[in-house]
């Protein structure tokens, strides 16, 4: 909270890691609330993630693992954040968090190739719609 709090009063943007597009909802909403508040208007929303496009059918919960293990969160929360899925579901995720009110975002690379994994990435963008 102390985060959105200081990109209210300060910043241009905020920029959360690793948390589902329902917490950008709840988050963009206290953003615009705090930012009116301080006569500013609601900074930029970016989000960071974890991203393996083209993976099997155990990357997201291998990548969930490995973010819970890092990060100390539970599991159960972060199981759903990393993007995985071939292009398509990949955008749709996207799409959801746009829906919430990112305007970019910032992902790591979580397996593959990563120059493979930049053009995955430029098909999904390609498919979300505008």
């Amino acid at each position: 909270m102390a985060a959105i709090r200081r990109a209210a009063r300060l910043g241009d943007g905020w920029f959360p890691s690793l948390i589902s597009p329902q917490e950008v909802m709840r988050g963009r909403d206290r953003l615009a609330e705090l930012a009116a508040s301080y006569g500013r208007p609601a900074p930029v929303i970016a989000i960071g993630g974890a991203a393996f496009v083209g993976g099997g059918p155990g990357a997201q919960a291998e990548i969930a693992a490995g973010i819970s293990g890092g990060y100390g969160r539970p599991l159960e929360e972060v199981a759903e954040i990393p993007l995985t899925g071939q292009p398509k579901e990949v955008a749709e995720r996207l799409a959801e968090y746009r829906a919430a009110g990112a305007t970019h975002a910032v992902l790591g690379i979580s397996g593959g190739d990563w120059r493979a994994q930049v053009e995955l990435l430029a098909e999904a963008k390609a498919l979300m719609p505008s």
